[in-house]
């Protein structure tokens, strides 16, 4: 529906590029997958960006859409870009003077029922623009192919298909906009595992989701596995973590 809707309601076309610019919410991967299905090019941005940050990106990418949140508004109100907002048409707080919007409910709501043909994706076609972090100097667009995304999410899961693991369940923290946050979490839909998403990390929020949901595979980086470390004894004696069966760590 909401690939539909790109291509024939704001005329995203192969080739053209959508941002994205939203924490994480399991309508980020549905919003990338549904810009990619179309051949079209979706770029990420970290969205604690100052609105000069966000300005170079956009400059530098040229976007037809982007994909946001109301909160965010403000920092992409000057782009003179159609948005979409991630929230449904009855979240509060929306100002009815924003021109130029729709809501991601109304839109899966109105071409429920559309579906779209195939189209002419290849794998050398250019799937995504995800910006570095600029250490060496200002920030710069990695050009990734599908085929980038295809290896990537194999490799993510290999040990799971390797000794034919049933469905897991992923708890993913990590920042979407970023690319280990993009593939992990195009990898466990790929094999149909189930993914938690969270906005950010929290101890406390973590462990906490681990014992809800019964999280069998988690995925850190440095700061997060000394914060796990330091507290893991004390934690593990307040939540039930008997779930967790691997941690991957990542440099």
């Amino acid at each position: 529906s909401l690939a539909y809707a790109l291509r024939h309601q704001f005329h995203v076309a192969k080739h053209d590029v959508v941002l994205i610019f939203a924490p994480n919410s399991i309508r980020f991967p549905i919003s990338f997958l549904a810009i990619v299905s179309l051949g079209a090019i979706a770029t990420t941005a970290n969205p604690s960006f100052t609105f000069t940050e966000i300005s170079k990106q956009v400059r530098d990418s040229n976007p037809k859409l982007i994909i946001t949140i109301p909160q965010l508004y403000s920092k992409v109100s000057q782009f003179n870009v159609p948005l979409v907002f991630l929230q449904s048409s009855s979240s509060p707080n929306l100002s009815s003077a924003i021109p130029k919007f729709s809501y991601y409910s109304d839109i899966i709501q109105n071409y429920a029922d559309q579906h779209l043909n195939s189209n002419d994706v290849k794998q050398i076609d250019l799937a995504a623009l995800l910006y570095s972090s600029g250490t060496t100097g200002t920030n710069k667009g990695v050009m990734l192919t599908h085929k980038n995304f295809i290896a990537s999410t194999l490799s993510f899961t290999a040990d799971q298909d390797r000794y034919m693991e049933g469905r897991s369940v992923c708890l993913c923290f990590l920042p979407m906009f970023h690319e280990f946050g993009s593939v992990l979490t195009l990898a466990q839909l790929r094999r149909g595992n189930v993914l938690v998403s969270m906005a950010k990390f929290g101890l406390d929020k973590v462990l906490g989701a681990i014992a809800k949901y019964k999280v069998t595979h988690m995925f850190v980086v440095p700061p997060v596995m000394v914060s796990l470390a330091k507290q893991w004894q004390l934690m593990n004696n307040k939540y039930d973590l008997s779930s967790l069966k691997q941690m991957i760590y990542h440099r």
